[in-house]
């Protein structure tokens, strides 16, 4: 019996230094994660201020571009009004629809068939996904610290011997919290005599939230 409650202290002392050096490696993905964030945010910025000289520098060139178009076709027609007399009358025409030429219009017309979008991008904010609201006690065996109704509750239907220290033996009509669904096999929860560990999840119903 003392052996068995040595090796016991033991594996829990190994169990709890595996769970430190997982915490600070978490802390220390967390600070990276939130660094990258930052960067990119930056960058982001950058990006949206440059667009914004872009767009307005490309406007101002389409407007140029119409201008000087008006104007030499303008000044075409009054060449040709002056060396042709017979299509004074068809440049006189031309001239009156230059004269109804918006360049605003046009420019609208250029914005409207070019347009991109009006949504800038949507600030990138750090999201901290170390942080849970479930709060555990190391001391008592991982029992979460109240709203107890939040956790699902299940129940066995069938016995099943755990194949390892990570997963928790059931009995037919053993009841269970679920802390968290790893995936759709296998469930991670608190058994009703206190142990923590994984089980199957075809071997239990889930019960309605009381």
């Amino acid at each position: 019996a003392v052996v068995s409650t040595q090796s016991t202290g033991k594996r829990l002392d190994q169990l709890k230094q595996k769970m430190k050096q997982s915490r600070q490696a978490a802390e220390v993905a967390d600070k990276e994660y939130m660094e990258s964030v930052k960067t990119l945010e930056r960058y982001r910025q950058c990006w949206e201020k440059d667009h914004e000289i872009y767009c307005k520098r490309m406007q101002d060139l389409e407007l140029d571009r119409l201008t000087k178009m008006r104007n030499s076709v303008w000044t075409y027609t009054n060449i040709c009004s002056q060396a042709l007399v017979n299509t004074d009358c068809r440049m006189e025409e031309v001239r009156r629809i230059l004269e109804m030429c918006d360049s605003s219009h046009d420019l609208n017309v250029y914005v409207k068939d070019r347009r991109t979008g009006s949504h800038r991008p949507e600030p990138i904010e750090y999201i901290n996904f170390y942080q849970t609201n479930v709060k555990l006690d190391d001391e008592a065996n991982l029992i979460p610290k109240g709203h107890a109704s939040n956790f699902v509750r299940v129940v066995a239907l069938y016995e099943y011997a755990a194949q390892g220290p990570e997963e928790v033996s059931l009995a037919q009509g053993d009841l269970l919290v679920v802390l968290e669904k790893v995936d759709e096999l296998w469930w991670y929860g608190k058994h009703k005599n206190g142990t923590v560990g994984l089980f199957p999840v075809t071997y239990v119903r889930e019960l309605p939230l009381s």
